[in-house]
Parts: structure tokens; C-alpha cells; sequence
């Protein structure tokens, strides 16, 4: 038996599926790429040793009770009692982080110190990030399951997949990279030079939004590389600082990593499965007293270095985060939006509901949609470097959104992409809210704890009967926080035939819309969340009953 069919065997129990939903935008260039940017949220910490892959049985040890509806605000984090023993295909020894535990909770987050807004940045066609606030005592772990997100890569036998995960607390930025990836290398006695030679990645900062063609003193990048151990050795990364021709190291200011890694290093005898970098950037080495003001807007870029063999003429292939990014140019890298304002929704007077196949007064719409990634059965029956970032789920009447920090897991992640028409819209109204809504389905692990669902504006167009993880559009952005009950999905305690209405605020990105004459919205639905096995399970466009399809409301006078 392989490897990969041992791993379908004890995946089985852990469903993941990510769903994405397409917007259209009017195409833009900047330079030689169209823009990126993320919005970072601020987070709690995650921690845990890699352990076997789950059974059908959930792995959850949580203790706390998650509410079953789906107003349910932040929950509690569950605290992992389980004695961890790796699987004995691994000999993974590293822990997911540095220095986190996985046993805060919610009601461990400090009063939030107040802090100005600076004034809001104005729409853009970069790639952007919006990273939230996430408050936390110093003693508490960072709330990996809510960080602003975004991805980028393939999975195959020769190309890696990147999560990027982004938020900040008062002290620091952190980012965690969790990279798929089929053989792991790293150099067993590191030199700070050749630190992008072997598995690693970067972290570009430009601290303003302006378009600088070189690197000057507000430009920063973090550089580090996977580690057997846990924390990573001081030799395994290294922070530079721009000189305005170039990049020179400074070691005047420190920072933090930790790493976890599924598999064997340096060598290819059978495959491995990735490995994560957690970055934790201290303002204070930026230069900075204090955490950014809301509606601060920086330059970020991100890479990651795969290397698959030994010998100095091996080939290192890097992939970025946007993807046409440049190391010495932060006018390529994208947006990095700390916890920006999002549009207080107005009056709500006339509406148009958007939904595949039911007419809405002026036509009957066509909704498309697709799932990408693992599916409900983390994609049983694929091989995971040659099939399953290429599989095609055309047709299917549910999506399961899941994703996991685990590595081992990574087959179960999946996402749902969705396009709206516009066409039924009428044209110079005054809009005042716009919803996206979905149905729960029941659970695919009963118990599970409630996921932090995320949306992410979408710009490139894509076919139903074509789309797969590794050709799915990257997004453009993650969707402004709204309050914590719009984004937190309850699992469902037992089964409703009509489903659990589920709604996510998209004011702000449809006015954007709606102002460009954009003919149709596209999106995609993905998760951070952290924990195994927990799936949320939606009805598509597909379904056979209308009433539970997707549909976008948007109400205007």
C-alpha cells in the first residue's frame, strides 16, 4: 500500500471543501500584473504537535458547547487534552508553534486599548489583505481561525500550495504560511545567506502605500527557513531592511518564528505532505510604539522557496503572494489593510433577490457555482499529487467549506466559488445593503465546533465544467470584518430539511461594484479555522430545492 492510499484510507473520517464565489470586476493593470491586496484581522495563537490522521470518529477534545444557532458570537476555543502520538508514517518532531498553547479561550481577550483612525484608503485593483485586530493577553495564543486570509499556488507532483493567514495584536503582525508540499528539504546547519535555498519563505513590508520602485528605509523583509525543531534555531532566519538601491541585513531588531513540518527531511524515498512557517514581526522592530491605526494601509508581498533534491545546481522554484511580486520592487507587492472600517448598512427600501433559477420580478437568474479541493470526502480515491488538485466536482448539490492548521489534513481542505449576474440590477440606484446568504445543510462531523466562514471578492472569470484548486482564481481580497456573528457558522445539532439561513454583509464590495458597472459579482468561500473535522456543509445552486440555493439581496432606493 502507498503512502497516498494509506492517507485516503485514515482521511476518510475528515470532510473539508472549499467554496468560492465569483465577483466580476472591470480589469485593471498595474504594471505587469493586476493588483492584490489582503486585510489582516488581529488573532489568537494556535499550538499541538502533529498527530495521527482522524478516523471518521471526531478528534475534537473540546469541553466547551458551541451554540446550534448561527447567531452564535465568538466561541470559546476547546482545550486539546489529547496525548498526541505521531503517525508512524511520520517522523515530524517539531510542534505547530513557537511558543503558543491551545488552551485560551474567548474570554481571555484584554480590553481593547483605543487607537486613532487614520483616514480610510480609497478602492484599488491591488490584491489586498484586510488583517483584523485580534487582542489577546500575552500569555494567550493567537486566534489562528480568525485571521484574514489568502492563498496562491498548485497542488502536483512539481508545485506547492500556499495558505497565507494574516492578523495583529497589539505587539505584533503575524502570518502564518502553511505550505503543501511533496518532499521537504531544509539545510542542517543553516547560513543566513542561502536561506531561500532550501524550504522557506519571506515576508515583504513596505510600511506606507506608496509605489516605491526600490527598496528604501520603510521596506522590510523577514526572511526564514523550515526547521527540525521548535522553536527554529536563531541561524534559520533573518530580517533585512531596504538602503534605497537594495536590501542589507539588520541585526539590530529580532523576530520570531515557529514551524511544524508531515513528513521526512532531505530525502525522496516517499512523500511528504508540507510544512508551516509562523511569523511574529514585533512593531517595535518596525520602528513602530504602537500597533497601526485602523484604516492603515502598508505594501506586503509574500514567497516561498521549494527545494526538492540536494547539489548547488538544483533548481529553486518561488512562488509569490501577488503573484507577478518582485523582491526588490515593493511597487509589485500588494495591499496589507489593518482592521479597516466597513459601510454601517443603510435604510432598507426596495430589494432584488439573485438566486439560480427563480425569477425575481425582472428575469430568472443564472447562478453558477463550483467546489474546488477535497470535497465531502477529502477527495477519497484521488491521488493527492496527480488527481486531486485537478478534480472537477461539476453538478454537485452541496459544498463543504473546511480547512485545517494540521498539515496532515490538508486533503480535506475545500473552498466554493459562486457567480452573481447583475443584469436585473437597475442602473443609478442609491444601495444601501447587500447580503449574501447560504443554507446549512446538516453537519458532516456532528461535533464539531463553530467555523469563522470567510468571503473573498473575486476578479477573473472561470467555467463550472473546467475549475479545479489548482486553476481557481486567486481573490482579490478578503471581505471586510462585519460583526463576529457574521462570520462564525454553528453547527447544526440535528438535521433540517429546509436548512439554516446563513448571511454574510457585502455592502462595501458591492457598492464597488455596482459603481464600476460591473455585470456580475464574484466570490469565493473559504475558512482559516484551525481544528480537524470541521466542516460546514451548504446547499449550491444546484440543489433540486430552490429555496435553499444561494441567493444576493440587495436592497436600494
Amino acid at each position: 500500500m502507498t503512502h497516498t492510499q494509506k492517507l485516503h484510507g485514515l482521511l476518510a473520517m475528515g470532510v473539508g471543501v472549499l467554496v468560492v464565489i465569483g465577483l466580476s470586476f472591470a480589469p485593471v493593470q498595474v504594471g505587469a500584473q493586476q493588483g492584490t491586496a489582503v486585510y489582516l484581522p488581529m488573532i489568537s495563537s494556535d499550538s499541538g504537535t502533529p498527530n495521527t490522521v482522524p478516523t471518521n470518529t471526531p478528534t475534537s477534545t473540546a469541553t466547551a458547547t458551541p451554540s446550534p444557532t448561527n447567531t452564535a458570537t465568538m466561541p470559546p476555543s476547546p482545550t486539546n487534552t489529547a496525548t498526541v502520538t505521531p503517525s508512524p508514517t511520520e517522523t515530524a518532531t517539531a510542534t505547530e508553534t513557537a511558543t503558543a498553547t491551545e488552551t485560551a479561550t474567548a474570554t481571555a481577550t484584554p480590553t481593547d486599548t483605543p487607537i486613532p483612525t487614520a483616514t480610510p484608503i480609497p478602492p484599488d485593483p491591488f490584491r489586498r489583505i484586510n488583517a483584523p485586530y485580534l487582542p489577546r493577553l500575552t500569555t494567550t495564543p493567537i486566534a489562528v481561525q480568525e485571521m484574514g486570509m489568502t492563498w496562491f499556488g498548485k497542488i502536483d507532483e512539481a508545485n506547492n500550495y500556499t495558505d497565507v493567514r494574516v492578523g495583529y495584536d497589539d505587539n505584533a503582525l503575524n502570518v502564518w504560511v502553511n505550505v503543501t508540499d511533496r518532499y521537504l528539504w531544509r539545510e542542517a546547519n543553516p547560513i543566513k545567506n542561502d536561506l531561500a535555498k532550501w524550504d522557506g519563505a519571506t515576508i515583504y513590508l513596505h510600511l506606507n502605500s506608496q509605489n516605491e520602485a526600490q527598496p528604501g528605509l520603510n521596506d522590510y523583509k523577514f526572511v526564514a527557513q523550515t526547521a527540525s525543531n521548535d522553536p527554529p534555531d536563531a541561524n534559520t532566519r533573518a530580517i533585512y531592511q531596504g538602503n534605497g538601491t537594495g536590501w542589507q541585513e539588520n541585526q539590530a531588531f529580532t523576530f520570531t518564528t515557529g514551524t511544524a513540518f508531515e513528513g521526512v527531511f532531505n530525502t525522496n524515498i516517499k512523500d511528504d505532505l508540507g510544512w508551516r512557517l509562523n511569523f511574529s514581526l514585533p512593531f517595535t522592530a518596525l520602528g513602530l510604539m504602537e500597533r497601526p491605526a485602523n484604516d492603515t494601509e502598508w505594501r506586503m508581498a509574500v514567497a516561498v522557496y521549494d527545494r526538492d533534491n540536494v547539489g548547488i545546481t538544483v533548481p529553486i522554484t518561488t512562488t509569490h503572494w501577488p503573484l507577478a511580486a518582485v523582491d526588490d520592487k515593493p511597487s509589485t507587492w500588494g495591499r496589507l489593510v489593518f482592521n479597516p472600517t466597513a459601510i454601517t448598512p443603510g435604510e432598507e427600501v426596495i430589494s432584488m433577490t439573485i438566486q439560480n433559477g427563480v425569477d425575481n420580478g425582472v428575469m430568472i437568474p443564472m447562478v453558477i457555482d463550483a467546489v474546488v479541493g477535497g470535497g465531502q470526502n477529502c477527495g477519497q480515491g484521488l491521488d493527492f499529487w496527480t488527481q486531486w488538485g485537478n478534480k472537477n466536482y461539476a453538478g454537485e448539490s452541496l459544498v463543504n467549506i473546511q480547512n485545517q492548521t494540521r498539515l496532515v489534513l490538508w486533503p480535506c481542505a475545500s473552498k466554493y466559488y459562486i457567480t452573481f449576474p447583475l443584469d436585473s440590477m437597475p442602473p443609478g440606484k442609491e444601495i444601501q445593503t447587500a447580503w449574501f446568504t447560504l443554507f446549512q445543510q446538516d453537519e458532516p462531523t456532528p461535533t464539531s465546533n463553530p467555523t469563522w466562514i470567510e468571503l473573498f471578492t473575486i476578479q477573473d472569470d472561470w467555467s463550472k465544467d473546467s475549475i479545479t484548486w489548482n486553476n481557481a482564481p486567486v481573490p482579490v481580497q478578503n471581505v471586510k470584518r462585519r460583526p463576529a456573528k457574521n462570520h462564525w457558522v454553528a453547527p447544526i445539532s440535528q438535521i433540517n430539511p429546509s436548512g439554516s439561513e446563513k448571511g454574510w454583509d457585502m455592502t462595501a464590495e458591492f457598492i464597488e461594484l455596482y459603481n464600476d458597472n460591473a455585470t456580475v459579482m464574484r466570490l469565493a468561500v473559504y475558512t482559516p479555522d484551525r481544528y480537524d473535522n470541521n466542516g460546514k456543509l451548504f446547499a449550491t445552486s444546484d440543489n433540486p430545492n430552490l429555496a435553499m440555493r444561494p441567493f444576493l439581496r440587495i436592497f436600494y432606493k
